[in-house]
């Protein structure tokens, strides 16, 4: 199966959904105020506010999705499409959309668990994957709630653990040691930006030299026209995609 030609066929149809109750005003505006978000107050996991409209809803769904998904996918094919032969497990899965562009790139679909604290964000992520025909064991549950590990599972962190609180974040590094000298792997992906990732280097400094790679990305990707619509209507530059990632091998 294509995944990502079903990814698109997905992203028409909710487009589609959305201009029954939303004006294109509306979604310009909500991805305005989604950016002017991210920008100024970087919180999702405690208050879920980027779900708190239908505004917001939708142009998360139609805007940030889409551009994560491509990035996503970029990312992998740069660090060599790494393989799980084990799980592939999303923490903060948000809708899916990060273990989605990687089944994408795999050449069979993997076993899915994804987890995330917001209840709508697990709605999407089950839309999301029964339509592209991923298999995938979805919950409600926070970062450190992860399921026990096997050796050969990988796990992906897509925009979340800058979002998190300084406790919850050194739990979550204590953790992922633990789980990676079981055999698992993972890949976390920030924002570009330094300001919010001062605990970055002190991450880089706690795997092994030999397992850890960090890199800085930036792509020009062709995204879906409405995508670029949508960004460009909202002053945005919706082809230029660009972020940071930490990737520790199996």
């Amino acid at each position: 199966m294509d995944i990502e030609a079903a990814y698109r066929q997905f992203l028409e149809a909710r487009f589609e959904a959305y201009a029954q109750s939303l004006r294109f005003s509306e979604l310009r505006k909500g991805v305005q105020a989604l950016s002017t978000f991210y920008v100024q107050e970087r919180r999702r996991l405690g208050g879920s506010k980027i779900f708190s409209s239908l505004g917001k809803r939708a142009a998360f769904e139609l805007y940030y999705a889409p551009r994560h998904f491509y990035l996503i996918r970029e990312i992998l094919q740069g660090l060599g499409t790494p393989t799980p032969p084990g799980r592939l497990l999303d923490l903060g899965c948000g809708n899916g959309i990060c273990s989605a562009a990687w089944a994408s790139l795999l050449p069979r679909t993997p076993r899915i668990m994804a987890r995330d604290i917001s209840a709508h964000a697990i709605a999407q992520a089950k839309v999301l994957y029964r339509s592209l025909g991923l298999k995938a064991n979805v919950a409600r549950a926070s970062l450190l709630k992860t399921p026990e590990v096997r050796a050969g599972d990988m796990l992906v962190l897509g925009f979340v653990v800058n979002e998190l609180a300084d406790a919850e974040r050194q739990s979550l590094k204590r953790l992922l040691l633990n789980r990676s000298r079981k055999g698992m792997g993972f890949l976390l992906v920030e924002p570009l930006a330094k300001s919010p990732s001062r605990w970055w280097e002190e991450w880089v400094e706690a795997f092994p030299k030999e397992k850890i790679r960090q890199d800085m990305w930036k792509f020009e990707v062709d995204l879906p026209a409405a995508v670029l619509d949508l960004g460009e209507a909202a002053g945005l530059r919706p082809r230029h995609l660009g972020a940071r990632s930490l990737y520790v091998k199996l």
